[in-house]
């Protein structure tokens, strides 16, 4: 908790500098200057001249207006002249919704949204007594990828209004997801925009992105890898997709062998025996758990729906069942192949999202969560979907899948992570590029074979000016001392392992530069300290 108060305060600190500064720049004026009931004594000569509404602008109407927030109305303006598909929510938990009242580009479908940055439902409005659904989560409850009327929840309000015929209560379906949100957005989204949500049961898709950071846009309405300020270290960024990203650009032939899952050793992020992971699991499932208490509140259902069974499922579901014991769980597909997405992207494809909302449509009906109406039977699932059906799960078998899991997985972690071959490269929990040098801080997962860690980590050629660094190390959580990184010949260190780190044992190593720059590669500017090359815990 002091922790998390501190960091709060140093956050507040810095936010106050920053408005500080702009201010100054744009107005003459400080916040200290505003507290005293001064105003500034000097104007921009680009203000200008003229108002909105067309009469003449005073200067001291122009500070106005530089003074006052964007209206909605400015903001969507602004979002729509944008190349992205995305723009920003006022809610920071949020982050952000695709552009609103847009046609948007998906692969090779169009999604059409609404004026609050979501997906419509297509059709008609739904009567005023319909029963309302709500599929929740990122892109795989988007239905990326596919048209507005073959979504999951395009699908699913077909079949139940189908099969329970024209005399029942009417339902309709609403996809409540954007893609590459985690848990906290889903939540967010739905406390602020419940009036206009208000549905009668949700449907929510966790994936295994939800372990990584709430990200941000660029001005062009592009994702945007940021640091994520309700994360317990903001400096620290993890994005599962950037790992994934990161491992799909290695170079086989510089690697020299074929990559396998024994080199790259196992993923720390899902890993759940890595504080950081373990943590991410918690928070995760805690976001889940007071989303079901809100809608209970509101007199709504909820239903996790898994499509798909690994590790992340059983590890998640197994902190479900202690915080939330009466939330109920779907399976579904075991794994997708390739023949069930789309193709060029790993997303499922429009028949699989038929599939799913059947196999949803089923249980609902058979929960008694929907009535069933005239109970005419649902389509049969084509056979090679029912191929992919998993067993649904009893408590007892995930908490069984999760410890199975979680020791064979320890199994696989190795002593080394090489930045330059890929070895290792999945134990990389987060603060990379995706071309492995550095951002901020950097956090990764070893093996201990022997008593110290080797380390060699090279500075950014052609930037000199950026060294000697100062490099901060943490070993399974404890400060071991501090790196300088010269130039332009890489550092080579041996820190040894605090005595709470004995042979066999599973550590984060943490790197912590205190300060980097922004480098421009591949037309593409980042922020960059260093380059990792090699870090590794071998046997003497």
């Amino acid at each position: 908790m002091l922790k998390r108060l501190l960091l709060s305060v140093v956050v507040t600190l810095c936010m106050l500098l920053l408005v500080e500064g702009a201010l100054s720049l744009a107005t003459g004026g400080s916040l200290r200057s505003r507290a005293r009931g001064a105003m500034p004594t000097t104007m921009t000569t680009t203000m200008p001249t003229t108002m909105p509404g067309g009469g003449d602008a005073t200067a001291a109407d122009a500070a106005t207006m530089l003074r006052q927030p964007a209206t909605d109305a400015e903001r969507h303006d602004a979002g729509s002249s944008s190349k992205g598909v995305y723009q920003m929510h006022e809610d920071a938990r949020v982050r952000y919704v695709l552009k609103s009242d847009a046609e948007l580009p998906f692969v090779s479908s169009r999604t059409h949204t609404d004026h609050l940055g979501m997906r419509v439902r297509p059709g008609p409005p739904p009567a005023a007594d319909a029963l309302r659904i709500a599929v929740v989560g990122d892109s795989v409850a988007f239905s990326y990828g596919v048209d507005d009327d073959q979504t999951i929840a395009a699908h699913l309000e077909r079949l139940l209004t189908d099969v329970r015929g024209p005399l029942a209560r009417p339902v309709a379906c609403y996809t409540v997801a954007i893609p590459s949100w985690n848990h906290r957005n889903a939540l967010a989204f739905l406390t602020d925009h419940w009036d206009q949500v208000h549905a009668d049961i949700v449907l929510y898709l966790p994936i295994p992105n939800d372990l990584g950071d709430t990200g941000a846009l660029y001005e062009s309405g592009k994702l945007r890898v940021e640091p994520d300020p309700f994360q317990s270290d903001p400096l620290l960024v993890v994005s599962r997709s950037l790992l994934a990203a990161i491992e799909g650009n290695i170079d086989a032939k510089t690697a020299g062998h074929a990559l396998d899952i024994s080199f790259l050793g196992p993923y720390a992020l899902e890993s759940d025996f890595s504080p950081e992971s373990t943590r991410r699991y918690d928070d995760n499932a805690l976001s889940i758990a007071l989303m079901e208490d809100m809608l209970a509140a509101r007199g709504a259902r909820l239903l996790v729906v898994h499509t798909d069974q690994s590790q992340y499922t059983w590890h998640l579901d197994t902190r479900l069942q202690r915080l939330a014991p009466e939330l109920p769980f779907l399976y579904l597909e075991r794994f997708l192949p390739p023949e069930f997405t789309l193709g060029v992207d790993p997303h499922a494809n429009a028949a699989t999202c038929n599939a799913r909302a059947n196999w949803i449509a089923a249980d609902l009906l058979a929960r008694g969560w929907v009535d069933r109406g005239a109970d005419l039977p649902l389509p049969e699932v084509p056979e090679p979907h029912t191929r992919l059906l998993s067993p649904q799960h009893t408590p007892e078998e995930v908490r069984g899948y999760s410890a199975e899991s979680r020791d064979r997985m320890r199994e696989t972690v190795l002593d080394e992570i090489d930045f330059i071959t890929g070895k290792g490269l999945r134990q990389v929990i987060g603060g990379l590029n995706i071309d492995r040098t550095l951002r901020m801080h950097g956090l990764f997962l070893l093996k201990a074979n022997g008593p110290n860690v080797l380390m060699e980590l090279g500075p950014l050629p052609g930037r000199p000016d950026l060294y000697p660094l100062e490099v901060g190390v943490e070993l399974g959580g404890v400060p071991a001392g501090t790196i300088t990184v010269g130039a332009p010949e890489s550092t080579v260190v041996s820190v040894p392992l605090p005595p709470s780190v004995t042979p066999g044992t599973i550590f984060e190593v943490k790197l912590l530069p205190v300060t980097w720059c922004v480098d421009a590669a591949n037309d593409r500017s980042q922020i960059i300290s260093l380059r990792p090359l090699r870090i590794a815990c071998p046997a003497p």
